[in-house]
This record gives structure tokens, sequence and C-alpha cells, in this order.
């Protein structure tokens, strides 16, 4: 069976890159091969595939400075040969959309807009996949304030369903938590009864639960280069999740200044987890104990190159 890796890029002034590039992969070596295409897709930030592997989604996070509205796109993928065809667009309703997912049965794609701090709801064709208007607009408001050039108001950063797929967990870099909801019938609920609190100024940014049981959560904190972990069980009377432990992301002597953490995923095995850095440009690798959720740090490996934003276990 043929496999294909899709990338996306920032297209100019913010990038150097048209959109999003169709390699198909080597089944014995897993290099990647020549581009089989290149698509127009405008600052394409965040890619998403559905299961069947034969409709992509992607956020365009257009330029705010410009006051140009972001937008999501939706693509036909031929299984074959790799490549897409375009479907349709919809506006994401904020600036600067960064994340997308599906939701568990593919009937939804949820949309975080950073620049307005919001959440949007998508609903999706069932006729070919294409995105139809957005059902529904959900605004985040407040921010802690504490980082006066980056959280002076909310920023949802991701759209992540759990383990159990039935929680949107959306961490907030502007507020300093993560935000639980749950979809029904299409729609958004929030779900007031289980919060992630970070330190001020910690700045979430992605979070990851334990594969399987889903009893941890962890919480990668883009300003202060950590890892913060907490437990789903018997959360307090205010919904607080209980804080277990946070590390940081780098090393005991970091090689540079200035750092933030991107990225945050759990091996399929829940015995692992790995973050990166940028700045520091490298990925930790911490060890989970089972039984506690704690991380214990194995070490760090360079990526050979600038700026690790997005990874994946395969």
């Amino acid at each position: 069976m043929s496999r294909f890796a899709y990338v996306g890029s920032y297209s100019p002034p913010d990038g150097k890159g048209r959109g999003i590039t169709v390699f198909s992969v080597d089944s014995v070596t897993d290099k990647l091969l020549e581009p089989v295409q290149v698509v127009d897709c405008p600052s394409a930030a965040f890619l998403c595939l559905n299961r069947a592997r034969n409709r992509l989604y992607a956020v365009n996070e257009l330029n705010e400075a410009k006051g140009q509205i972001g937008s999501v796109s939706s693509f036909s993928v031929d299984t074959e040969t790799g490549k897409l065809k375009f479907l349709n667009s919809q506006s994401s309703r904020g600036y600067q959309p960064c994340h997308l997912s599906l939701d568990p049965l593919e009937k939804h794609v949820l949309v975080s807009n950073y620049g307005t701090g919001s959440v949007v709801v998508l609903p999706i064709s069932e006729e070919d996949g294409s995105l139809e208007p957005s059902s529904q607009l959900v605004l985040h408001s407040g921010s802690s304030g504490t980082n006066k050039d980056r959280q002076e108001g909310p920023h949802a950063h991701q759209v992540y369903w759990d383990t159990s797929g039935k929680n949107v967990l959306v961490p907030d870099l502007g507020q300093d938590r993560v935000v639980f909801y749950q979809l029904h019938d299409g729609k958004l609920v929030l779900d007031s009864t289980k919060t992630c609190q970070v330190v001020n100024g910690a700045g979430p940014r992605h979070v990851v639960d334990s594969p399987g049981h889903g009893r941890f959560v962890y919480v990668i904190n883009e300003l202060i280069s950590s890892v913060s972990v907490f437990s789903t069980d018997s959360p307090s009377s205010d919904g607080l999740l209980r804080h277990v432990q946070t590390e940081s992301t780098l090393p005991v002597v970091p090689e540079v200044e200035v750092s933030a953490c991107a990225e945050v995923t759990v091996h399929p095995n829940g015995r692992f987890l790995y973050g990166s850095n940028r700045g520091d440009d490298s990925i930790v690798i911490f060890g989970i104990d089972g039984q506690t959720g704690r991380l214990s740090l194995v070490g760090h490996q360079k990526t050979l190159g600038y700026c690790p934003d997005r990874k994946s276990v395969v």
C-alpha cells in the first residue's frame, strides 16, 4: 500500500511556502521521496486527515496584521496517488486559526483561533466531505496578563479530543488554563467540573492524555518551557484537576537564552513523553510512571534543524 506525507507551510509574508506539499514515503526506509504535488493553500499551519485518509483539512492562518480573517480548507485525497483535490473553504470566524481536529464520528471539524481566543465548529458535508459554514463560535474572555507581550488576552491554542472521545480540551495560552468541553448535537458545551490551572505566566500551548485510560493530562507550557502533569481522578469542588508535577523541558545547562515549547506527544505504549523545544532545538524525552503519571527525565535529542514545531510518533 502506498504511503504519503503531507507537509503544511506558511505563505509570504510570514513564510516562503506555497501551501501543502505531498511526499511519497519509502515503504522500507521511511524516507521522504520526491514531492508528488504542491498545492496552493495559504499558510496551511496545521493539517488533519480523516481515518479513511481520503479527506484532508487544513487551517489557513492568514495575516492578522492585514486584518485577514482565518479560514479552513478541505480536500479530497486520491488514496492511490496521494494527490489532493480542493473541495472548498470556510471562514474560521477568527484570527490566526492554529489547530483543528475531527470529532470521533467525523461529522465536525473543531478549530482553535489563537488570535481571537475562540473555538469554532464546522459541520462536514455527508455528501462529499467538504465543510459547511460554522454552526457555533465559542469566545474565551479574560487572561492572566502575567506576560504582557503574550497574555494580553485569551489565546485558544489547540482542540484536543481525550482518550475517551467524550471531552474536548482547549489549552488557552492567555488564560493559563485548559478548558474542558463536550460536544452535544454538534454544539460545544462547557464542562465546569474540570479544568487544568497552570502557574501564572506558563502559557499552556498543547495537551495530551494517557493512552488507553486517560487518567493523566500532560500540558506543555510554551512560555516557561515545562510540562505539567494533572490527575483526572477526583477533581476539587471547583473543578480543578490535581496537579501532580511540573518539569522543565530544557537541559540543566541550556545552550541558548531563549527557548519556547511547542508540541507534546505520548508514545502509544504510554511509557514515554516527548516535547519540542524551539530555540534549544531539541526533543525532551521523559519516562512515564504508569501508576502515578509522574515524569522522569531520559534525555534530550537535537532535531538537527531550527525551531521544531510539530511532531508525532509513527
